[in-house]
């Protein structure tokens, strides 16, 4: 305190004050509009909330999100801006197959979207596969005498042959000898 504002003839110091920072730590949370699996994972919403973060500005540029993990053929279509803190991301899925769940699909927002200095990346969502399925199934029953010239129906459940031109060599049958 300088010395014009006080009686005494000097200034005066007084003793130290210790303030201890607040670190706030940024993340960016994820929630799907339902669960999300092979089947219904195009045009699925996901809902973005940052934390201790914003968006530096309403124009979000899909190609500052990545998605990681999720399944290939899958793109953002499109991302609504809601507030300084959440936004919608529309997923775009071209229905390629997968056929194992991924358990560790988030999302990784570029820094130039954010008021801070460093890239987030989010939670981890579950992807659920969808696994096809082949029957076969023969009118006769299958005993070693009869198998030459044997018919053997098969029936795709979900999935489809690509043409209607079947080449032998790629129907494989497991443990015919």
């Amino acid at each position: 305190i300088d010395e014009s504002e006080l009686n005494g003839f000097h200034d005066l110091t007084s003793n130290n004050l210790n303030i201890d920072a607040l670190i706030e730590n940024s993340a960016v949370t994820i929630t799907s509009s339902a669960q999300l699996n092979e089947l219904s994972i195009d045009q699925m919403t996901i809902s973005v909330l940052l934390t201790n973060q914003s968006f530096f500005d309403i124009s979000l540029n899909p190609s500052n999100f990545s998605l990681n993990n999720f399944p290939s053929g899958c793109t953002i279509q499109s991302i609504s801006y809601l507030n300084v803190n959440q936004c919608e991301l529309i997923l775009d899925f071209n229905g390629t197959d997968f056929d194992s769940d991924i358990n560790n699909a988030s999302i990784t927002i570029a820094e130039i979207e954010l008021s801070g200095s460093v890239n987030l990346t989010s939670n981890n969502l579950s992807v659920e596969a969808y696994n096809e399925t082949v029957q076969i199934s023969s009118n006769q029953s299958l005993i070693e005498t009869n198998l030459q010239n044997a018919v053997i129906d098969i029936a795709l459940s979900d999935e489809s042959f690509s043409d209607n031109q079947i080449n032998i060599a790629n129907i494989h049958l497991v443990n015919a000898q």
